[in-house]
């Protein structure tokens, strides 16, 4: 499982994975339904931005990171410190 997500700084979501994280916080910057955002994979992989900060295979914690990548307009900067990860979606200039 990866670490939980929390969205700064007024998303909240209930994903259990830091891709699911992403596409809601970009929902929630464009007031939109998630199934209508760009779909993650055109950025990058949802797989393996998940893994990156999933627990090793004897399910240590992972030490923090942060993940940066362009999302159609948007930047998109995935932060994990402490176990918790951090969405935050900026510099979005038009509507997809």
């Amino acid at each position: 499982m990866t670490p939980p997500v929390k969205n700064r700084p007024s998303h909240t979501t209930r994903a259990s994975r830091i891709s699911e994280a992403v596409v809601e916080a970009l929902a929630a910057k464009r007031d939109a339904d998630p199934l209508s955002v760009t779909p993650l994979y055109n950025a990058i992989d949802p797989e393996a931005l998940d893994m990156l900060f999933a627990p090793t295979l004897d399910s240590s914690v992972r030490p923090g990171g942060t993940v940066r990548f362009q999302l159609t307009d948007c930047e998109v900067k995935v932060t994990v410190e402490d176990g918790d990860a951090h969405v935050e979606i900026t510099h979005c200039t038009e509507q997809t």
